[in-house]
């Protein structure tokens, strides 16, 4: 669950004194998100920042649209490369990829 987002402050009367006081104006996240952080659309696309400005992703490619925003599902991989003999993984790709009857 998120907590509520302030928002600024207000004056409310006390019920107890009868006096003003400050207190702290509070949105729901929920409606925050709407607001400030809404998505017009959500895409795969490697290579491409995770929030897109000012565009939409579409079947037909990137549509410009002023304010609106794309979220970028893809991550990159997190797997680091190492040094070392390939051969067996080159061997079984040839095994697996060699044409009937040659050899």
């Amino acid at each position: 669950m998120l907590p509520a987002v302030p928002m600024g402050t207000h004056q409310v009367k006390n019920p107890d004194t009868g006096e003003m006081e400050t207190a702290t104006k509070y949105m729901r996240p929920s409606k925050w998100l709407d607001q400030y952080r809404a998505v017009a659309s959500v895409t795969w696309a490697p290579g491409y920042p995770m929030i897109m400005q000012d565009t939409i992703a579409a079947e037909s490619g990137w549509i410009q649209a002023p304010g609106k925003a794309t979220f970028n599902q893809y991550l990159p991989p997190t797997i680091e490369g190492k040094d070392g003999d390939a051969s067996p993984w080159l061997d079984h790709v040839r095994r697996v990829f060699q044409r009937k009857g040659s050899t």
